[in-house]
């Protein structure tokens, strides 16, 4: 039997006949566009999907690779056999600012040369200083000049502000640049040579003409020595959406490409699929969501009802991830504490920055003086921050609910039970609306024996009522989330201690929610030093109300 000539040329195969009948029933498998020419010859998507679907047919092909596509799907089989492979660089190039869990290690072992990779840990595990330690190391060895990070509004201020000045090796150099909207860039703001230049943009710039600018400009100045870095890339899941195309179209200038979420598929594998079109199109070797449908999914009525072919999906996947729980991380601290950034919305920010200038007139014209007052103002703060305007007649107004959409976004991505401590009433009726899908699972003070005892997953608590006495350490929870804090530094530490005791198994992770530009950093600075607002002086508090 004559082989059938295959030459694979700029992303697409040329399949020349003459073709036996059996090659009909082949071709039928292959995804993509397909243009058959006066029954000559077949052009084909090059994916590696088609790839594989020609490599396992009965027949035999001859292989002609003109641009290297082949060569680059060998490639990745290649990697996708290293996995077990541990080359561990840190101590040698890259001295950690902090001390890194073996699953961190263990990661930039695997992931450290890898031009794409995931990091799936669970929120709290340290992917962020993962990714910066890979970073680190490559910069150090000559590899990088950029580094770009993508994040939801807020955690991308966070990695400029805390996150890399924390963990990254102190012997490196930096240049970092917060976007912001409306500023310009020159090519000098994202260049100074011999430093590790860092860029890091809110996702939802993406959606602008000025953000995809930034991002082009940004890469292009280092192009072939630059890392994108995606962080709670569940926001890209959205195959629709336009900031995951731009993100997937921008990522394809970046040398080295990165995920980092707890959560890559939320509902069902059809979450992971863009995820994976941005980190590098053959690891799945799918390019187009109907088709990856097709192989993945279960449809009823146009609408994805399921999985299936589960087993595969994660076969391909496997090697180009590293994915952790709390539950098998055996060298965790008792306590792991986890600041959850967010940016206010207009309207929020509005009502915010009223009461902060009225508390500011009040204070220079000498119409504040006691500490008393100004903790008042600071209450009210707190209480725009938790989505809700209090009136003169004893009613309030909810004015958004963006922070428990905070927090039920952590809860998205934990596993088990979880405690939300709140700190007003308000509060509680704000955070049941949004996590109504799990009303059935939510308990408060009053049920809380369903909750210690499984059968509910979450309890909404106040620490003033509910902080102190109560032992709830048989919920076997793990997870705790403050909505907000009281000024009582006493009620915070018992509060954490109500799982946090004797008999408890692995690790307590506690999220402070955290509106940038508020006085929630502050108020948390004060608590962690062990300091009760109330015994502030009145020039403290002011200080707290100026926020950060």
């Amino acid at each position: 039997m004559t082989n059938i000539k295959v030459t694979i040329e700029g992303g697409y195969g040329f399949a020349y006949g003459p073709f036996p009948t059996s090659f009909l029933a082949i071709s039928a498998h292959l995804s993509g566009r397909k243009m058959w020419r006066a029954g000559k010859y077949l052009k084909f998507e090059a994916s590696p999907s088609n790839i594989k679907v020609l490599k396992n047919s009965p027949l035999t092909f001859e292989w002609e690779d003109k641009t290297g596509d082949l060569k680059d799907i060998d490639e990745l089989e290649h990697l996708a056999s290293q996995q077990d492979k541990i080359v561990i660089k840190i101590n040698e190039t890259y001295k950690p600012n902090v001390s890194l869990m073996e699953h961190q290690r263990h990661t930039i072992g695997l992931c450290t040369e890898r031009k794409a990779y995931a990091f799936l840990y669970e929120m709290g595990l340290g992917k962020t200083c993962t990714a910066i330690t890979n970073f680190g190391i490559l910069f150090l060895e000559g590899k990088l000049t950029g580094v770009l990070v993508v994040a939801p509004k807020g955690v991308h201020r966070a990695w400029i502000k805390e996150q890399i000045p924390i963990h990254l090796d102190k012997s490196i150099k930096k240049n970092m640049t917060l976007w912001e909207r409306g500023e310009e860039y020159d090519n000098e703001d994202f260049n100074v040579p011999g430093s590790l230049n860092i860029f890091s943009i809110n996702i939802d710039s993406l959606n602008t003409d000025a953000g995809r600018a930034a991002v082009t400009q940004f890469l292009g100045i280092h192009k072939g020595k630059c890392m994108m870095i995606v962080d709670e890339s569940h926001t890209i899941k959205e195959y629709g959406s336009l900031r995951t195309k731009a993100a997937i179209e921008l990522g394809r200038a970046a040398a080295y490409r990165r995920i980092l979420t707890g959560t890559p598929i939320a509902k069902n594998l059809e979450d992971a699929w863009s995820q994976f079109m941005f980190l590098d199109p053959r690891i799945i070797g799918i390019y187009y969501v109907t088709a990856f449908r097709a192989e993945f999914c279960v449809e009823y009525d146009g609408k994805v009802t399921g999985d299936k072919n589960v087993e595969e999906f994660y076969r391909l996947i496997a090697p180009h991830c590293y994915r952790v729980t709390k539950a098998e991380c055996l060298d965790l601290p008792p306590k792991i504490y986890s600041k959850v950034p967010y940016v206010h919305g207009k309207d929020t920010r509005k009502h915010y920055e009223n009461i902060k200038f009225a508390f500011m007139t009040d204070l220079k014209n000498g119409e504040i003086v006691a500490p008393a007052n100004a903790l008042a103002a600071l209450v009210r703060l707190q209480q725009i921050n938790s989505g809700f305007l209090p009136k003169e007649d004893g009613t309030y107004e909810i004015i958004s609910n963006e922070r428990a959409k905070v927090a039920l976004d952590i809860v998205e991505q934990v596993e088990g039970p979880v405690i939300i401590w709140a700190r007003f009433i308000q509060d509680l009726v704000i955070l049941r609306e949004t996590f109504k899908k799990y009303s059935k699972e939510i308990v408060g003070i009053k049920d809380i024996e369903k909750f210690k005892s499984g059968e509910k997953r979450f309890a909404f608590l106040n620490p003033a009522s509910g902080g102190t006495g109560l032992n709830l350490q048989t919920s076997g929870c793990q997870n705790m989330i403050y909505y907000n804090n009281s000024f009582n530094s006493i009620q915070r530490w018992q509060s954490e201690d109500r799982c946090h005791r004797m008999g408890m198994k692995g690790a307590l992770t506690i999220f402070d929610i955290m509106a940038e530009k508020s006085c929630d950093k502050s108020i948390l600075k004060n608590l962690s030093e062990k300091k009760s607002l109330s015994d502030l002086a009145l020039d403290e508090i002011r200080q707290i109300i100026e926020g950060d």
